[in-house]
């Protein structure tokens, strides 16, 4: 099992400038290759975290930490196509009733629902994000016949266990 994670573009947007500890043990933890760690990407997620940063030259910014995830091989990948056949097929008019999160705050289409669908093809259904929105999406989401494995989520990344080859 790959020990890989979700980070939501409003936490990696942030890695460039941070002085956050945990932030810091987080972003060690992503590039040091003995963890064999690997960050959850899409092409939803890859632009949302690209365009929203200034800082793609710094040591610590998503752009680098992408670039060098991606050198090592360690970036666990989704396509927009895995993505819609897993929507097609777990996520039923109900569910898109029940989510709150498909458009953002300027009315616009959001792309939360392909982050919920990333998140639960991940190995570890383990996500870090500060939007509230995508926080509830996933943990209201219902898990019948999708292994019953809930994703773990939280806004700050020592209210995870991502060091572990399981999540908590």
């Amino acid at each position: 099992m790959k020990k890989d994670i979700f980070i939501d573009a409003d936490v990696a947007n942030k890695f460039a400038s941070t002085k956050d500890e945990h932030l810091l043990e987080l972003i060690n933890w992503l590039l040091e290759s003995k963890n064999q760690s690997f960050l959850m990407m899409s092409d939803y997620l890859r632009n949302d975290c690209f365009k929203g940063n200034n800082h793609c030259s710094k040591e610590f910014s998503i752009c680098t930490i992408y670039f060098q995830l991606q050198k090592d091989d360690r970036l666990n990948v989704k396509t927009k196509k895995e993505i819609k056949l897993f929507q097609q097929k777990f996520f039923n008019k109900k569910v898109w009733d029940k989510l709150k999160c498909t458009t953002n705050k300027k009315g616009d289409k959001s792309n939360d629902p392909e982050h919920i669908a990333l998140i639960l093809l991940s190995d570890r259904r383990i996500a870090l994000t500060e939007d509230e929105n995508l926080l509830n999406g996933i943990l209201d989401f219902p898990m019948k016949g999708i292994g019953g494995i809930k994703a773990t989520v939280a806004k700050k990344p020592q209210e995870l266990n991502y060091k572990k080859s399981e999540a908590a």
